[in-house]
């Protein structure tokens, strides 16, 4: 009988040390994470210039999902805008653009502050070759909710593509760039404008080495967009 409880005594003490070690292993490891776990925070310090660092949240563009009005004087675009399908579009093409921006035009109407309805109501006034109501929505979205970086994004590529007004282009797209400057998305969009639109090398080299100049944590990301110049 003793020899049985001192078995089970040690078997007590091993479990005991076992789980204390695991919870001191659990403390100090506790930035390690499995499966299982979830970040609670994606903020880091970077180098944002030579010597000067600070705190950021992750490195995608900022998240604006509904549109803050800034300034009371913005006002919203108009959603009674007709509706015209180009000539060039089939019927079938024309009846799917009509049904998705009339339903976008009632959901707005009951509430306009969700910045994806108006951001894809843009777009889709764009299918249709409703530039003017397409940038009408874009400028209306930069005006009122600066900090989102898709719609500069958009509205850079209407200027390019659409109006073929390269500098226009240009200045949206380089604002762009202080509202996300680690998304590397805004990095390839601008190289593409510099190198496609405006058949620019040297400019496109240019602009991305002031980039990594300035934030040199996006090196990394940066760097491969300089090789396919």
């Amino acid at each position: 009988m003793n020899k049985k409880l001192i078995i089970i005594f040690a078997v007590l003490v091993l479990l005991a040390i076992g789980y204390y070690g695991y919870n001191e292993l659990k403390g100090k490891f506790s930035g390690l994470s499995d499966e299982n776990t979830v970040a609670t925070s994606t903020k880091r310090t970077v180098e944002i210039a030579p010597g000067i660092f600070a705190e950021v949240e992750g490195d995608e563009m900022p998240k604006v999902e509904i549109v803050p009005i800034v300034d009371e004087k913005i006002k919203a675009p108009t959603l009674n805008r007709p509706i015209v399908i180009p000539i060039s579009m089939t019927e079938e093409s024309g009846k799917f653009f009509t049904a998705k921006i009339e339903e976008l035009k009632t959901k707005l109407r009951k509430d306009p502050g969700p910045y994806d309805d108006w951001l894809n109501l843009g777009i889709y006034l764009k299918q249709i070759e409703d530039y003017n109501g397409a940038e009408e929505i874009l400028v209306y979205l930069i005006k009122a909710a600066p900090g989102n970086a898709m719609a500069y994004i958009n509205l850079g590529d209407l200027y390019t593509y659409y109006f073929h007004d390269n500098v226009k282009a240009e200045a949206t797209f380089l604002k762009v760039v202080e509202v996300a400057p680690r998304w590397l998305e805004v990095y390839s969009r601008i190289t593409d404008f510099y190198v496609t639109a405006l058949q620019d090398k040297a400019k496109a080299k240019s602009f991305l080495e002031a980039s990594v100049a300035k934030y040199p944590d996006m090196k990394p990301q940066i760097e491969p967009l300089l090789k396919t110049i």
